[in-house]
């Protein structure tokens, strides 16, 4: 309740973006929400990575979590998302192609408003390219600056609040 005012970020990345949109949508208090490289659109990604044969062959069990998966795609949830988001993906990613990130973007300016949507890609830049801090890389820090920004942004409601130690320490944050 502290923090921000009572509005917290969520930041995802690949599988926990999805993770970070289902709880967006259902969470009020989220102020913004930064995925990196997710799938967003179970349908299109399970085409594209799921062998035409073994769906054909998959039993009753693996049918009914694909179907799950399908309908429930954070795709789905981008009307419920009251957060500012910001995107990012690497245009090389052949595990979870930028296409899914196009996709949410587009599901998610739909919302109208005030609420900001965007999507930043790398050109040259794979799957996991944040996370791979044996190799820095031009795409990681910019990245990662972008996110500061964006959350600096999106976390603060009149724009005055600012957290010193006091506020680090459990204490409410400080009024510049």
């Amino acid at each position: 309740p502290l923090c921000a005012g009572g509005r917290v970020a969520l930041v995802g990345f690949s599988l926990g973006a999805d993770k970070a949109f289902r709880a967006a949508a259902e969470m009020p208090e989220v102020g913004a929400v930064v995925g990196y490289y997710g799938p967003y659109d179970y349908e299109a990604f399970i085409r594209h990575r799921v062998n035409r044969l073994l769906l054909a062959l998959a039993g009753e069990d693996a049918l009914h979590w694909k179907d799950y998966l399908e309908r429930t795609s954070p795709l789905f949830l981008a009307p419920k998302v009251r957060a500012g988001v910001l995107l990012f993906h690497g245009a090389e990613d052949r595990l979870v192609p930028p296409r899914q990130s196009l996709t949410m973007l587009k599901a998610l300016q739909k919302r109208g408003g005030k609420i900001s949507a965007s999507l930043q890609i790398y050109e040259g830049a794979g799957h996991n390219f944040v996370l791979r801090w044996a190799r820095r890389s031009a795409e990681r820090d910019d990245a990662l600056r972008r996110t500061i920004e964006f959350l600096r942004r999106n976390l603060r409601r009149d724009g005055r609040q600012r957290f010193d130690a006091d506020a680090r320490a459990g204490g409410r944050p400080a009024a510049s």
